[in-house]
């Protein structure tokens, strides 16, 4: 694994924790509850997972063993689209086209950042709902860093 993609994993972990993000770790599913960034390797964080039927700590893992499981954006339904775009504070001008759901939400953050069509703000509550409702917004199942969740692959369904 690229440093650059341990970098990105871990702190996409960091930034869901709050959030129950489940992890498969050695083909067993985990509730990650805790991360120590202290250390000083990379290669090995520590962390602090769970498992509702057995108790279980885990130290020092190679960060490349933990996949948190993550939804697609494509997963999105119509009433989270919604909600999104309640949270997405953007102006549209009159003088502009209309634009489609691919212009709310994450998306409003980095594609146009230096477009002087659009104004808004910066709305951490977006970051904060994605990572709430596992959303991968930072292409990590595309590079294999996260498990994509699918109808027969959910374990947040519970």
């Amino acid at each position: 694994m690229k440093q650059e993609d341990k970098d990105l994993l871990l702190k996409d972990l960091c930034a869901r924790l709050l959030y129950g993000v489940k992890v498969d770790y050695e083909s067993y599913i985990y509730i990650l509850n805790e991360i120590d960034t202290a250390c000083k390797d990379i290669d090995y964080i520590t962390v602090r997972i769970q498992d509702v039927k057995r108790l279980r700590c885990a130290e020092s893992v190679l960060i490349e063993n933990i996949k948190p499981y993550l939804r697609p954006m494509s997963s999105m339904t119509e009433e989270e689209k919604e909600e999104l775009k309640e949270l997405c504070s953007i102006y549209i001008p009159t003088d502009s086209k209309n634009i489609g759901f691919e212009d709310y939400g994450i998306l409003v953050l980095t594609h146009h950042l230096t477009d002087n069509s659009y104004n808004f703000k910066l709305n951490l509550n977006v970051v904060d709902w994605l990572n709430k409702h596992h959303f991968d917004y930072r292409g990590l199942i595309e590079k294999g860093l996260a498990i994509e969740v699918t109808g027969e692959n959910n374990p947040y369904k519970d």
